[in-house]
């Protein structure tokens, strides 16, 4: 009787490893997925925090909200970029309050969270004895709410 001399792989063993290897891709999928949706709940938690800080420095630089801006819900349009960003005539210093990626500054873009949703601001103010009081607060449409005051 011959002896067969092996060299090659079987059918049987490349199958066996193939399918291995997609089980472990498999069980590893999930928690890449959790690792990515982590990392975007604080990317947008920290830019919530950014834009809630830009928006008490403008008002207190000139204690007002921009045009449009007072006591609404305003999403963060080109617009309202280009107010924090210092090109606008709601800016009349031309003061830069907060970074913004270049997409941010395209018109018709605005600033978006991590989801592709416009983040959405509150600005409010009372008067009290005399006094202005504001608050501002960023809303996170999406999975989480945040909300920065």
């Amino acid at each position: 009787m011959k002896t067969r001399d092996r060299r090659g792989v079987t059918l049987i063993e490349l199958l066996t490893v193939i399918m291995i290897i997609m089980v472990l891709a498999g069980l590893l999928a999930p928690v890449l997925q959790i690792a990515r949706e982590s990392a975007r709940k604080k990317k947008a938690k920290t830019e919530s925090v950014d834009l809630a800080k830009a928006w008490d420095a403008y008002w207190r630089t000139y204690t007002n909200w921009p045009v449009g801006g007072a006591q609404t819900t305003i999403a963060m349009t080109a617009g309202y970029v280009a107010d924090l960003n210092g090109n606008s005539p709601n800016n009349p210093w031309g003061m830069k309050f907060m970074d913004f990626p270049r997409r941010a500054l395209q018109p018709g873009v605005g600033f978006r969270d991590p989801w592709g949703t416009p983040y959405e601001v509150t600005l409010s103010r009372s008067t009290i004895s005399y006094t202005w009081d504001y608050a501002t607060r960023v809303y996170c449409r999406n999975r989480n709410r945040y909300e920065y005051e």
